[in-house]
């Protein structure tokens, strides 16, 4: 093992870099070579068994803090173990005793790792051939979920959320009434399960190809959460499906088990149910960072869990920039080039992330469309006007820039006061 000096020994809070939950071994050799879990901090640590010194009976690992970002790369396999270490501020060695009494924790800079202890340029995920199934885990992570407990506003949402995509990628294949259960909560740390009940009978021609309505559906929902947000943008610059390799990929397999077509006409349609999915995915945007900080979505077989991806505050942002080009090129987007005054009744409000959803009132008509609302300011909202509309069921006047998709308003960027 390589000597570390004394002075970088790592003295603050040890909970942070070791695995409390979730471990899981990427790849074992006799020992556990590569493996990842969760901090008590619900933080991912990626760490790896570095050597060992027989003399002191010491053991000795890398542990690296990744983003869930990093993290889903790596399991997808864009990105590497070794880029992971190489690119983080601080790597932390930890040396434990063969019985697990005792334990010294160094945090060092990546560039002094020795080369010899560096990871391999082929340190990727291992390719897994596991078969997709039509069950799916949605686990809410962080704050109030790691309590195993949930708002019941928030679940109202996201029961109606996953189902509606589930339901949208059947659909996108001919299903006509495609149903999807909600089975029962479970902890770890808050957990909602769903299975999709298919009424589409597989073709011959998915068949010979030996491909699976339920790989579709997960490649779908992989697509969704992970592509989407920089694709759509590309895509919708000029419809060409070369800017678009993960969406030409999604449209062939769709093809496989349809006989459907590939043509620009067929990318439409397909980008169409995407779209939609995504506006669902959207509405996650107004409860994520309250009593939980994100959600991450598994596929199940055999009660073996796939992680697919993480949906937090960067997600619902990336998603948002690239829904606005694509209404922009596809659905005649357009906004208001000078902030005007609006009528609203907000029903939904997330005083924190300071999005929310409001119906708006439009003169004399009865109709009182949904639309999207962010206000503008730092200011603290509760016991103001927004408040008040919401918790007192009012209107009140607001003034701000509405966006519209095909003449119909869809969100307002409201003015602080």
């Amino acid at each position: 093992m390589f000597k570390i000096e004394d002075r970088f020994l790592f003295t603050s809070d040890d909970d942070l870099l070791l695995i409390d939950d979730e471990y899981e071994d990427i790849h074992f050799d006799e020992v556990p070579i590569l493996f990842t879990g969760l901090n008590r901090y619900d933080s991912r640590i990626l760490g790896s068994s570095v050597g060992e010194d027989r003399k002191l009976q010491v053991e000795r690992y890398l542990h690296v803090l990744t983003a869930p970002e990093d993290y889903i790369r790596f399991v997808q396999g864009t990105i590497s173990y070794r880029e992971i270490v190489l690119n983080s501020k601080v790597v932390f060695v930890i040396d434990e005793s063969y019985d697990r009494t005792k334990r010294t924790i160094y945090a060092i800079r990546p560039t002094q790792i020795p080369s010899e202890y560096v990871p391999l340029p082929t340190s990727f995920y291992p390719r897994r051939e596991r078969q997709a199934s039509f069950t799916f885990d949605t686990c809410l992570k962080g704050r109030m979920a790691e309590l195993h407990r949930a708002m019941p506003s928030d679940l109202k949402i996201i029961e109606s959320v996953f189902p509606d995509v589930a339901k949208d990628s059947m659909r996108s294949l001919g299903s006509q009434k495609p149903l999807v259960f909600v089975a029962a909560h479970q902890p770890s740390s808050f957990k909602i399960r769903f299975q999709i009940e298919s009424d589409i009978h597989p073709s011959l021609f998915s068949l010979i190809l030996k491909n699976r309505h339920e790989d579709y559906v997960r490649a779908y929902i992989d697509y969704c959460i992970n592509k989407l947000p920089s694709e759509l943008a590309l895509y919708a610059d000029n419809g060409d499906l070369s800017r678009a390799p993960a969406l030409d990929d999604l449209l062939s397999l769709r093809s496989s088990l349809t006989g459907a077509g590939r043509d620009h006409k067929a990318a439409v349609e397909l980008m169409g149910a995407l779209k939609a999915s995504s506006d669902r995915l959207l509405l996650l945007k107004e409860i994520i960072g309250i009593y939980f900080s994100r959600i991450d979505i598994f596929n199940v077989t055999d009660e073996q869990q796939s992680l697919i991806g993480t949906i937090d505050e960067k997600t619902t942002a990336a998603l948002e920039s690239s829904i606005d080009s694509y209404e922009v090129r596809f659905q005649k987007g357009s906004e208001d080039k000078i902030p005007k005054e609006y009528q609203v009744l907000i029903y939904q409000l997330n005083t924190e992330s300071r999005n929310g959803f409001a119906y708006l009132q439009q003169g004399d008509s009865a109709a009182l469309p949904k639309i999207r609302i962010s206000i503008s300011g730092s200011e603290p909202l509760e016991r103001t006007q927004f408040t008040q509309s919401l918790h007192e069921s009012t209107s009140i006047a607001v003034r701000g820039r509405m966006k519209f998709v095909e003449g119909r308003p869809k969100s307002l960027k409201i003015e602080s006061p």
